[in-house]
């Protein structure tokens, strides 16, 4: 393949003495001691690759011994995964393990959180690999568990799922309690909102401030710092954005002439004509010293 990664050992045909539990293609992966011990699950099909080890999604087939050879004795009953997520550094894999129980979150092999969930969504590893984070649903009642901490139940977490703040200390969420939207920043609840924007939450680069959308009155808003920004009638979605020294703002709107603005700390710079936005490029970007805006 030209990446230096070896290409998968063929799996053998099945015997029903090699199989245990109700499926029956469920073999012992040769050779295990070639993957990388932090794939702890193995599948004949639907091989996937970190920067440093090959891991594979799909049904369990075992778990590598101390020697890093496998063995029908070393077989858990079977499950499947519904999702794998490789940390930044590539030394940790988390994965939405699916079986009998229900589903639970496994890090390098170990369940984080309650072994038995209804519904598992959102993984988020940290910028530095060593917190983790997903929503999860038991019942009714919809958590956010950070490193195994659970909080508080809620009717609803937001689509875009819990972030980990930048510092790596705190999670950021949106949820719903009672009918009404909130924000939820380490100990700190921002709202109630009558609902959350699409485009997700942005957490500035030094972690202290929070910016996303919000209705109010049929209105979408702009909301910084807990703290709605100029009524101007309509917000570019994912535009918002804060500076590397996380002291300025900035986001695409459509002001109170019916332009479209780039809004730099409340205050519309650059304007385009009304209906222009066709096609238009709905990043930005500041540069590395937070004095210029590219849009």
């Amino acid at each position: 393949m030209g990446s230096g990664l070896t290409t998968p050992t063929a799996l053998s045909p099945t015997t029903s003495a090699q199989c245990r539990g109700p499926h029956p293609n469920w073999v012992p992966r040769p050779n295990a001691s070639r993957t990388s011990r932090e794939a702890r699950a193995f599948h004949k099909s639907d091989l996937g690759y970190t920067r440093h080890s090959r891991v594979a999604p799909g049904k369990f087939l075992g778990r590598p011994t101390k020697n890093g050879s496998t063995s029908p004795e070393e077989f858990t009953l079977p499950y499947s995964v519904a999702a794998l997520l490789p940390s930044a550094d590539s030394t940790r894999l988390a994965c939405i393990a699916v079986d009998s129980d229900g589903m639970h979150v496994e890090v390098n092999g170990r369940v984080v959180g309650d072994e038995s969930y209804d519904e598992v969504a959102g993984l988020a590893f940290s910028a530095d690999s060593r917190h983790i984070a997903f929503a999860a649903r038991r019942g009714r009642t919809w958590k956010v568990v950070f490193d195994g901490k659970e909080s508080s139940g809620w009717a609803a977490v937001g689509q875009s799922g819990p972030i980990i703040a930048p510092d790596c200390k705190s999670c950021v969420y949106s949820a719903m309690r009672d009918g009404e939207w909130y924000v939820v920043f380490g100990e700190t609840i921002q709202g109630p909102y009558e609902e959350i924007g699409e485009g997700g939450i942005a957490v500035s680069p030094d972690s202290t401030r929070l910016a996303y959308v919000i209705r109010k009155n049929g209105a979408w808003l702009m909301t910084a710092d807990g703290q709605v920004c100029p009524s101007f009638r309509g917000i570019t979605k994912a535009s918002w954005t804060f500076s590397p020294d996380s002291k300025r703002f900035a986001y695409i709107a459509t002001i109170t002439t019916g332009e479209l603005a780039v809004v730099l700390d409340q205050e519309p710079q650059r304007r385009w004509p009304k209906g222009s936005n066709a096609g238009m490029n709905e990043e930005m970007f500041f540069s590395p010293d937070s004095r210029r805006l590219a849009s």
